[in-house]
């Protein structure tokens, strides 16, 4: 049983990085990035490495700055509901 376990940890490891790579894909070729706090949390280093030009983020100045990511970017937008 235990062995199954191992198989499926690793199973599903491999398929988040996996979708973390067609994420940076997706995004890489982007002319604008748009997400929530959530996003931009999770897709930190893949902001980071990327640094696409146009970044837009519901919410989050404070947030947006606690992770450095505004120095990555040309031109950035904060929306508030």
């Amino acid at each position: 049983m235990r062995s199954y376990q191992v198989q499926y940890n690793q199973a599903a490891e491999e398929l988040a990085e996996l979708r973390m790579q067609e994420d940076r894909s997706i995004m890489q070729d982007a002319l604008i990035v748009a997400m929530t706090t959530t996003g931009a949390s999770r897709y930190h280093n893949v902001l980071r490495d990327i640094g696409p030009r146009i970044v837009i983020v519901e919410e989050v100045i404070f947030f947006f700055k606690s992770l450095k990511l505004i120095q990555y970017c040309d031109r950035k937008w904060f929306q508030k509901n």
